[in-house]
């Protein structure tokens, strides 16, 4: 692989970029080794700066569901563009988009847009402590970058200790976490946040038992879809698992690749944003709203969330199968949805997805990248599979993961 250009942009990224990129997962691809810089996608290929093709797994970190540079979305931005796609008041982009999104989604009554998960995430939060009149906040897992979920983390810096106080962890599938936080918080407890399938799939009635204590105590039942919706099911979790939220936020796949996000609520609740300020400049941009309309009416003529769980069944028995032949069992997992296949460590699963990983692990993901990046593959060990993906590509992800595992299982890394 030539990597010239690429090891260019690093030294230079680092001196003018903290961290030396604005996108947050480049953590393992900055050594040089790897590549850093992509110039272009399409379908399920990207390109690097140095002219290098590869087989992308991450795919904006789930956001383009259908793949790069799909032709019916391109001419649907394109057109806002040359219309002029911010101008000073509402358009009917709007309304139509969020019909779109009551047909799919059971919880959407009404609907307000935002440009990334952490801002709907965010306002679902501020929304439900104006409802309940309560101010604490539980979640189980990772939900963005704002003060009440990044509190409890170990890159907590800049929060101030008050707001660390009235957010809380709870532990998923575990009720009786939330049992003993409901107790020690006197039921002063906002609103539930949860993912829905992060790592693992809900146990058995977890759900409805979340569902049925929400209901009884008042407090507001907030459903994070920003990676399950439109992938788990093109109504996303909450219709997979039947299961009804009072919100629910959206985004990544809703315009695969155009940035725009959902929060998406009961009415009785949505309403209340007469009273709560929620407001940006640039939410009413017409391009991306152009894109998430193309993109909804594809998801509700075409299934394609069933096309691309098949494909991940396909990629995670093939990938359990390779674990099991080099008795790696109880060291590497397969976790996470089938459209959305995380390589885990059983060793590795701190709560804090922040959190730095111990040398051993960071040694053995760094490799895992790098092999997979000499063979023409990107991936970070989070796999999103698009519709774009072929039997080809999958089986050659399986084939590179067999010559991994067996590298480690020989103690060759």
């Amino acid at each position: 692989m030539k990597l010239e250009k690429s090891r260019r942009i690093i030294r230079v990224a680092k001196k003018i970029l903290p961290g030396g990129s604005t996108f947050n997962k480049t953590a393992f691809f900055d050594e040089g080794k790897t590549p850093f810089c992509l110039v272009k996608g399409n379908k399920s290929e990207v390109t690097d700066i140095d002219g290098n093709n590869y087989t992308d797994f991450m795919n904006g970190l789930g956001c383009n569901l259908l793949g790069y540079n799909i032709g019916f979305i391109n001419r649907a931005v394109e057109k806002e563009i040359n219309n002029g796609c911010l101008l000073p008041f509402a358009s009917d982009l709007e309304i139509q988009v969020a019909k779109k999104l009551k047909k799919l989604i059971p919880s959407a009554e009404m609907v307000r847009f935002g440009k990334n998960g952490s801002d709907v995430l965010t306002q679902a939060v501020k929304l439900s402590r104006y409802c309940t009149n309560k101010k604490h906040v539980i979640f189980g897992g990772y939900h963005g970058w704002h003060d009440w979920v990044i509190g409890s983390s170990s890159r907590s810096g800049g929060i101030p200790e008050a707001e660390k106080k009235i957010s809380h962890k709870f532990i998923f599938n575990d009720f009786n976490s939330i049992l003993k936080l409901h107790k020690k918080l006197n039921g002063n407890i906002a609103c539930i946040v949860m993912d829905l399938v992060a790592r693992y799939y809900p146990e058995k009635n977890f759900l409805k038992k979340v569902r049925d204590f929400c209901s009884k105590n008042k407090i507001l039942l907030v459903f994070d879809e920003i990676v399950t919706g439109f992938r788990i099911n093109k109504g996303g979790a909450q219709t997979f698992f039947k299961v009804t939220p009072d919100l629910s936020c959206f985004g990544k796949a809703m315009g695969n690749g155009m940035p725009i996000s959902a929060l998406v609520g009961k009415k009785q609740y949505m309403k209340k944003f007469n009273d709560v300020f929620y407001a940006m400049n640039f939410v009413g941009e017409k391009a991306s709203l152009a894109a998430a309309k193309v993109t909804l009416d594809y998801y509700l003529k075409n299934d394609v969330a069933k096309e691309i769980n098949k494909k991940g069944n396909f990629l995670s028995t093939q990938l359990k199968k390779i674990i099991k032949k080099y008795k790696l069992n109880n060291f590497i997992q397969i976790q996470g949805m089938s459209s959305r296949i995380i390589i885990g460590f059983k060793n590795n699963l701190d709560s804090d997805f922040l959190k730095k990983k111990s040398a051993d692990i960071d040694q053995i993901v760094r490799f895992m990248i790098q092999t997979f990046a000499e063979n023409k593959i990107l991936c970070n060990l989070s796999v999103f599979i698009n519709k774009s993906h072929s039997k080809k590509d999958l089986t050659k992800f399986a084939k590179i993961f067999d010559q991994i595992c067996y590298k480690i299982s020989n103690s060759k890394v």
